[in-house]
This record gives C-alpha cells, sequence and structure tokens, in this order.
C-alpha cells in the first residue's frame, strides 16, 4: 500500500455526556470503485472542564470483524502509514503534525460518501435526482430546482442515458430532493489543538 493511498478524515463531538470526542479517521479506497471507505481511527477524549485536554488515544477498527487476514492486513498496512511504532498516541499533535503529509477527506452526508475537503459544497447545495418511474438515473449537487434539473440534462448526456433523458424530458422534468441532509461540520484543527505547531 503507499502513503498515496491513505486519506484522512477528522471528525470532533463537542460536548456530549461531559465528554469531547476527537476522531481522526483513516480511509483506504474501495475494493470494487472509487470511494473512500473508513478502515480504523484513532480516537481521543477530554472532559467537560477542560475540552482541550486530550487523552486516552486508541486505535480502533471501523468494523471490528474482518472478512479475511488480507483485509485484516490492509487495515494494519494503512494505521502503519500514520502511527509507527514509536509514535505517541495518547498525544495527538503528534499525529496530526504526521498528517500534513496526508490528503484531508471529509464525510458529506448529502453525497452519503468522504470527499476530499476542497470538494466539500457549500451548505446552500443539496442532493437531487431525476424523478420518473420507480428510479432515479442520475444523482447531482444543486442549489435549486432550476440548476439541479440544468445538471440533470448534463449528467444523463454525458453518461449516455439518452433514452432515459428522452423520457425524464417528456415526463416533465420531474425532480425531488434524494434527501436532506446537512452540510458537514468542518472541524478547524487549531481549535481542537490550539498549542499544535505544523
Amino acid at each position: 500500500m503507499k502513503k498515496t493511498d491513505v486519506k484522512y478524515a477528522i471528525t470532533w463531538d463537542n460536548i456530549t455526556n461531559g465528554y469531547s470526542s476527537l476522531r481522526v479517521d483513516i480511509l483506504i479506497i474501495k475494493k470494487w470503485g472509487s470511494r473512500f471507505e473508513k478502515v480504523a481511527s484513532i480516537r481521543w477524549q477530554s472532559n467537560q472542564a477542560t475540552p482541550l485536554s486530550w487523552y486516552a488515544g486508541k486505535i480502533e477498527t471501523s468494523n471490528g470483524d474482518f472478512e479475511s487476514i488480507e483485509a485484516m492486513r490492509e487495515c494494519v498496512a494503512a494505521v502503519s502509514k500514520i502511527v509507527t511504532p514509536t509514535t505517541e498516541i495518547y498525544d495527538p499533535e503528534e499525529i496530526f503534525r504526521d498528517l500534513v503529509n496526508f490528503e484531508r477527506y471529509q464525510y458529506d452526508a448529502r453525497v452519503g460518501e468522504y470527499v476530499p475537503l476542497t470538494d466539500v459544497l457549500p451548505s446552500d447545495f443539496r442532493p437531487y435526482l431525476d424523478a420518473h418511474d420507480e428510479y432515479c438515473t442520475v444523482r447531482v449537487m444543486a442549489r435549486n430546482d432550476d440548476e439541479a434539473k440544468h445538471k440533470i440534462i448534463k449528467a444523463m448526456a454525458d453518461d449516455g442515458h439518452h433514452a432515459a433523458l428522452m423520457k425524464w424530458a417528456e415526463a416533465g422534468q420531474p425532480i425531488k430532493i434524494a434527501y436532506r441532509a446537512s452540510a458537514p461540520n468542518i472541524v478547524n484543527i487549531k481549535e481542537v489543538l490550539p498549542e499544535l505547531t505544523m
């Protein structure tokens, strides 16, 4: 596994049940496709009284069970790109200093996958589907119905769905919002680790 095959995402749950949780998710490309999936996490917590004093660092696998030895090796290989045998897991700053060598991704529920941080769309974008027959052909992100229709036409034409495009046009170009998911909360590293120097 090459270093470029590993990406990361950050989650910060600020004060729930008296604790904060800071998590670095380690991502690799899925075997069948081009999407990234979480294989492991490095997690810390802090108390409500000292919300930025992180402790109890640990590495967790994403699913707990592996389908094969190869899947386990793949997980360990990905974690080993970020965490070396000398890395202090209890010190999130050490991990975060090493993360500058990796591309940051963010889980975006609006598209149902991890995307590069630079590709996260503003909060006024929503997922739209062409809504004819019993299924949809394409999904697009748009700010409003008109923009969605234009993007659906382009996506269907670009993907070669000409028959579906004609049926959709004949049906009056019906669209619907796929689901009501919010834009992701992007963690500012300096907020959670104010003493961090890179």
